[in-house]
Order: structure tokens, then C-alpha cells, then sequence
């Protein structure tokens, strides 16, 4: 009966040790949040810096791991959107280019008997399509390509002029000695 307690031993000493290296991970990831530099985590912790590095990239890694995985749940959930969306404007565009039917009742007969005849008529009236539902393909078109980044990449011109002149170090001193003083007040 030595054995199997033994072994119950070992796993609650290997759970203790992996719970104190996830709870000094954390600690070592708050005190890099706050400000303050590997080499003074590691002073602080009494641990090596390089074991801090370990920690804050293991920390990095199950970070960008969690929020890659939620981004594309978000990601596929707008393009299920925009899916929707897009079907719905090529149904109504559709039905927008069908021909209309109206339908007609005129009385037939004597004004004022009990029983008029009606006559009833219909009529077909061709139809264009109402522009506005290709409006929202098209949108929905640009905003999947920009989700999946498959747009063009825009270019972007400069206006103005610059001038570049080479200065002398004391010119140099001179000029940020004046920008110095310009900006004083903007403190």
C-alpha cells in the first residue's frame, strides 16, 4: 500500500509545482504590465531574467493564442452576416425585376342596382429592378474583401513641397534651440 501513496505523492507535488509556475507567471506578466524591467522582475522574484523572458513569452503566446481563435469566431460570424445580408439583396432584386401584376374592379352595369357586375382585368407592367438592392451586393462585396484583406492596397499621395537642406551641427543646435523655444508653451 507504500507504492500507490507514494505515487499520489508525486502528482500532488508535480500539481503543486506547475500551480506555483502558473501563479509566478502571472505575477512576473503584472509586473511587466506595470512598467518595470525584466532585469528588476527577475531581482524582485529571485529568478534569472532569462526565466523571466520564458514566462512573458509563454504569457504572449497563450495570449495571441486565446485572441487569434476568438478574432476568427468574430470574423466568421460578420461574414455569415454578410452572407445573409447579400442573399437577401439578390432575393429583392429579383423580385424587384419581375413583372408587376394590378389588378382592376370596375362596376359594370347600373349605379345604384343590388347586385353590380364587376369586371375585373389584369395587367402586366414590365419592370426595371430597383437599383438600391445591387447597391447593398456591392457593399457587402467591399466589406467581405476588406474583413478578408483582399482589397487593393490604396495609394497615397504627398502634397506640398518639402525642402531638405543639410545643416551644420551648429546650425542644427541653433534650429532646435528655436523649436525648443516655440514649443515651450505647448508644455
Amino acid at each position: 500500500m507504500g507504492e500507490p501513496l507514494k505515487l499520489n505523492v508525486d502528482l500532488n507535488s508535480q500539481a503543486h509545482r506547475a500551480a506555483e509556475k502558473s501563479r509566478l507567471e502571472q505575477l512576473v506578466n503584472a509586473e511587466y504590465l506595470k512598467g518595470k524591467p525584466q532585469a528588476v522582475i527577475a531581482d524582485e522574484l529571485g529568478i534569472s531574467q532569462p526565466t523571466v523572458s520564458r514566462y512573458l513569452k509563454r504569457v504572449a503566446d497563450y495570449c495571441r493564442k486565446i485572441y487569434t481563435a476568438e478574432f476568427k469566431e468574430l470574423l466568421l460570424k460578420e461574414l455569415q452576416k454578410l452572407d445573409l445580408l447579400e442573399m437577401e439583396a439578390w432575393g429583392a432584386w429579383k423580385k424587384s425585376c419581375a413583372d408587376a401584376e394590378k389588378e382592376v374592379q370596375k362596376v359594370k352595369g347600373v349605379k345604384g342596382t343590388i347586385a353590380p357586375d364587376l369586371e375585373q382585368t389584369k395587367s402586366k407592367e414590365g419592370q426595371s429592378g430597383d437599383p438600391r438592392f445591387l447597391e447593398t451586393v456591392m457593399k457587402c462585396i467591399a466589406k467581405r474583401c476588406e474583413l478578408l484583406g483582399v482589397e487593393a492596397p490604396k495609394k497615397h499621395e504627398l502634397s506640398g513641397s518639402l525642402a531638405i537642406t543639410k545643416l551644420s551641427a551648429d546650425e542644427l543646435f541653433l534650429k532646435m534651440e528655436e523649436l525648443a523655444l516655440k514649443n515651450k508653451g505647448f508644455k
